[in-house]
């Protein structure tokens, strides 16, 4: 069953860039199996190591992780089948009931060619065979492990082709051929445009072969592509380079090297250190291609040069192994759970940079009530592993106090505990208790690490203690309901002490940048300056550390919900996930930016996959409801709103996600209004009433419209503008056209004065529109809400695009062009939104269409 070069083969399959099969058996059938699970596991079987058989049951959790075991080993028994009837019944082997492989004489695999050539010493005919990404572009859904191993296979073979250019690239050198090396350094910029060390020695092999104008062409079009991919500016050595290039005379300049070393920058080195820092996997330059949107092998970035992070296995030995870890437990003053969750945090964060392990606990979504899985923790995890502790921190001043964590690792199938040493140590002690506590997961599980997976474990975010203080507490209210003005504003002002104290402090300016935007996103600053803040503080974490995952996470969240640029977004939440591959802050926003693209599906799976990785996470289940919710299925987005209150009772909106289930789903106004408590002031009153939850007061009317009438506005109030609107709503279902009219007046004052600054923002537009036509002014109230929608058009974003497609409907009916406004909601109501037909009879904003015949049509 080894592979051999095959005498006679029936089946040639092209996995190396593109996707192809040809086979002697039955073309017709080609088209059936060439796509899905069938492809994916004869490529599997083909390619997976060690290669020979496999058993039925690694198969099915592969494939089929979702499924019962009897439905699981079915769907795999049709489609062994398949592949048997198609591609030849001596093709695909068994051994025994359990075992399943291929017949590598009838099979011909360029991977496998690939690195048979390499073995043999043939790097030029491997490099020859390696026509890119490992089956680039196949995607199976509902089968993560399958994804995840085919990642880090991908990564595998791209780490091993772009070694096998350099040593060809190196070789031309040091024999004197210039115009080979630069060949050679051409291919490998190709395969990794970014690597400023690459770009360097490609230059100056370039300069070599007498082409200096092609070297200084190349300086040009490395630094146009990192800014543009990464908006970041290049590496000072590459510039620097190209520049000595222009001015001196002599062909034989040496390679400079392209970032100083750093605290931060564990994996940089010379230049001229290269070659042996290749023998021991410490390369400064990043080796593996980018290819964002499948999340595949990313290049990340670190301080002006490019750090390796490898996410192949360590050996070829291991699996991936599953570790839950817990929250942990404070037995020091409840004022420390601060400290605590932050500590529960750190360590995910650090085990996740562990390729092997798959991490699943707590992070930035983490536990809000210690007791809400009291009982169930093992079962929520379903790990092979569980890791809890315990954490003690005396009380007294910085330098007197003392910290001791009682970890425990347990294996979960018999109970065995594989490592429970206390570990103690000062206040001043705390980062190198961190990493030893991260650090003796590993060793207890017996996993040997790579050098930059050790570095990762081991790094310090900061030198000041008071600031990462400060930070862990910025990083509680932040953990919270960031819809709360208040919470984030106290987290913006924590965040801006700790950045006081140290300047350099890069996940404090990432924090901040989340912050903001948080702020500008839930109305408590929608101005310029807030995204201007939130810009400028992501970029000072990217250009700090652009290897950091949370620097990508941060400047995700500015173009996500600051710009609505969801292709950047998209491109720096990949960047985090390369890192941090199970970390569920990253894959809720990757799951609410595919839901903002109309890619529901994609958007659950991710959020599926988030809450897999950290059922602790409220805000993972609560993000899942609104997709249910918008999908139309009620009693799914019931069940996870419900789950996120039972992790986090505080968090807000998912209450508001499962009332709106409960009346969609035509449970009456009664059910929602348990699941609701009363807006804790009158920011959150507004925020309710003004915002994408506003028909929820609408229909329950009675406490809600007496709590509107007594508002007042004030200083607790950021959003003035959402406060008039509300104010003239309450008037007109009250029948009093005097105060809505002055309420309305006031709103367009507010609102005109705010589009001067942001005139392309949507919502804003749309709102103005909404005051016009309850001034009565018709033409201006269309031509807002169609600018709205002109701004946020719902091919382009389905969420907001529904919002403001809403919007320019409920104009529509204030100003009596009721057919216009049906149109709309019929458009709303046949694809994903909000909306239903249960709301659109109880929401009192639709009354002008009541007697409507089409209108009563549609809502039924």
């Amino acid at each position: 069953m080894n592979p051999t070069a095959p005498s006679d083969p029936t089946v040639t399959l092209r996995t190396l860039g593109s996707l192809d099969l040809s086979t002697a058996a039955a073309e017709a059938s080609r088209s059936e199996l060439a796509h899905g699970k069938r492809i994916a596991l004869l490529c599997y079987l083909a390619v997976a190591r060690p290669r020979g058989f496999h058993r039925r049951d690694t198969l099915v959790g592969l494939f089929w992780p979702e499924v019962d075991q009897s439905h699981a080993r079915a769907a795999l028994r049709q489609t062994v089948h398949f592949l048997r009837q198609t591609l030849g019944r001596d093709v695909l082997l068994g051994r025994g009931p359990q075992d399943i492989g291929l017949d590598f004489s009838r099979i011909k695999c360029d991977a496998i060619e690939f690195e048979e050539a390499l073995e043999r010493g043939d790097q030029e005919q491997a490099v020859g065979l390696y026509g890119g990404a490992l089956l680039h572009g196949l995607y199976v859904s509902d089968a993560p492990e399958f994804e995840k191993w085919l990642n880090a296979e991908r990564d595998r073979l791209a780490q091993r082709y772009a070694d096998a250019v350099r040593s060809l690239a190196m070789a031309a050198t040091e024999r004197g051929d210039p115009a080979g090396s630069a060949r050679w350094w051409k291919l490998l910029a190709v395969h990794d445009p970014y690597s400023p060390e690459i770009a360097c020695q490609l230059m100056a092999a370039l300069d070599a072969a007498g082409d200096r104008a092609a070297a200084i062409e190349h300086a040009q079009a490395h630094a146009e592509a990192v800014r543009n991919d990464f908006e970041i500016e290049p590496d000072a050595g590459v510039l620097e380079f190209a520049d000595r290039l222009k001015a001196e005379p002599s062909h034989r300049l040496v390679v400079p090297p392209t970032a100083p070393p750093s605290r931060h920058d564990v994996a940089s080195r010379e230049t001229s250190a290269a070659a042996e820092a290749a023998k021991t996997g410490l390369q400064r330059h990043a080796r593996r291609p980018l290819y964002v949107l499948g999340a595949i092998a990313l290049l990340l970035v670190v301080t002006g040069t490019y750090v390796v992070l490898s996410r192949q296995a360590a050996t070829d030995s291991w699996s991936r192994v599953s570790v839950g870890v817990l929250p942990f437990e404070n037995l020091g003053p409840a004022d420390d759970e601060y400290f605590v969750a932050g500590l529960t945090e750190d360590v995910v964060h650090r085990l996740a940079g562990v390729q092997i392990l798959s991490v699943i606990g707590p992070n930035d979504g983490g536990l809000d009530t210690p007791g809400a899985f009291a009982g169930q923790e093992d079962a929520a995890l379903a790990a092979q592993f569980t890791l809890r502790a315990t954490v003690e921190r005396t009380p007294g001043d910085e330098s007197g106090a003392t910290i001791r964590v009682l970890p425990s690792l347990v294996r979960n199938a018999d109970g065995a505990v594989l490592w429970n040493e206390p570990i103690d140590g000062d206040a001043s002690d705390l980062f190198e208790l961190q990493a030893t506590l991260a650090g003796e997961v590993p060793r207890a599980l017996g996993i040997p690490l790579l050098s930059t997976e050790r570095d990762w474990l081991r790094d310090q975010p900061t030198e000041n203690l008071q600031a990462y203080d400060l930070y862990l507490r910025a990083n509680q209210y932040l953990r919270g309901d960031t819809s709360n003005a208040g919470d984030m504003s106290r987290a913006v002002d924590l965040l801006e002490q700790a950045i006081e104290l140290d300047t350099s402090f890069v996940q404090a300016h990432a924090k901040l940048a989340i912050a903001h935007t948080s702020m500008f996103l839930w109305n408590h600053d929608r101005s310029p300056g807030r995204l201007i803040a939130a810009r400028d503080a992501a970029n000072r974490a990217v250009r700090m550390r652009p290897d950091a995952p949370m620097s990508h996470l941060a400047l995700g969240w500015y173009y996500y919900l600051g710009l609505n640029n969801y292709e950047r977004a998209l491109r720096h939440f990949e960047l985090a996930r390369a890192v941090w591959p199970g970390v569920s802050d990253v894959l809720v926003q990757l799951g609410a930016i595919r839901r903002r693209q109309g890619d529901l599906e994609q958007a659950l799976r991710n959020q599926l996959e988030a809450l897999s990785a950290n059922p602790f996470c409220a805000t993972c289940a609560a993000e899942t409801a609104v997709t249910y919710l918008m999908l139309r299925d009620y009693v799914a987005a019931e069940r996870e709103a419900t789950r996120a209150l039972g992790i986090a009772p505080g968090l807000t909106y998912a209450r508001h996600v499962g009332a709106l289930a409960r009346i969609s789903a035509g449970r009456g106004a009664e059910m929602a209004r348990q699941l609701l408590l009363p807006p804790a002031g009158p920011q959150e009153l507004v925020q309710l009433a003004a915002g994408r939850w506003g028909a929820i007061p609408r229909i329950l009317g009675g406490d809600y419209d007496e709590m509107l009438s007594r508002l007042a506005l004030s200083s607790d109030i950021s959003d003035t503008a959402g406060f008039y609107l509300v104010k003239a709503e309450l008037a007109d279902r009250r029948d009093q056209p005097s105060a809505a009219g002055a309420y309305y007046d006031s709103a367009r004052v507010r609102l005109e004065s705010q589009i001067e600054r942001l005139p392309d923002d949507a919502l804003l537009r749309g709102r103005l529109g909404l005051a016009y036509a309850g001034l009565g002014r018709r033409d201006d109230a269309v031509r807002e809400g169609l600018e709205a929608t002109r701004l946020r058009p719902m091919v382009e974003d389905v969420v907001d695009g529904a919002v403001a497609s809403e919007v320019l409907a409920r104009i529509y009916a204030m100003v009596g062009e009721a057919d216009a406004a049906i149109g709309r909601l019929e458009v709303l109501l046949s694809g994903p939104s909000l909306l239903s037909g249960e709301l659109l009879l109880l929401d009192p904003v639709w009354a002008p269409l009541a007697g409507n015949q089409r209108f009563q049509d549609m809502v039924r």
